[in-house]
């Protein structure tokens, strides 16, 4: 019965987004809505990795701001954010990476050791299923399926 009230609310089916929905609705028995202001990442642009080239400029999976501040007011770019399924993460041409650890070691001198590299690994292990299978750096299994460049095996 949907009586129009939720647990969670979720803004935005980016990656992040999205993965938060799945991991409260698998792990709670709470109902959980997400909001995404764009639709479905049906555009074929979006699944070839040299797509978002002709995706760039347009304002129907897209939308723009330009990063200024009051001690740059001349920055002169317009930062694309994904408006579809899967948000930005839909619209950067198939591309994965994630911040290495000296990063992430950086980040947990600053907040604490639950973002220290080890940690963050974990994560990203869990999360991922490379095809080249699991390894001390790599997941498998996970929901994110990834392969690597054409010719590269790591």
């Amino acid at each position: 019965m949907d009586t129009g009230i939720f647990d969670y609310i979720i803004v935005g089916a980016g990656a992040a987004g999205a993965t938060l929905a799945d991991r409260l609705s698998r792990k709670t028995p709470g109902s959980v809505l997400v909001l995404e202001s764009g639709g479905p990442d049906w555009d074929p642009m979006i699944h070839i990795p040299k797509g978002f080239f002709f995706l760039y400029g347009g304002k129907k999976h897209s939308f723009y701001y330009n990063p200024r501040t009051p001690q740059n007011s001349e920055f002169k770019d317009s930062w694309q954010r994904g408006r579809v399924a899967g948000g930005s993460t839909s619209l950067n041409g198939l591309q994965y990476d994630r911040a290495r650890q000296h990063y992430w070691d950086s980040v947990a001198k600053v907040t604490d050791d639950r973002w220290a590299w080890d940690n963050v690994l974990d994560a990203y292990r869990e999360i991922e299923d490379h095809e080249l299978g699991a390894s001390p750096t790599r997941g498998a299994g996970g929901p994110l399926s990834l392969s690597p460049p054409i010719g590269i095996g790591i």
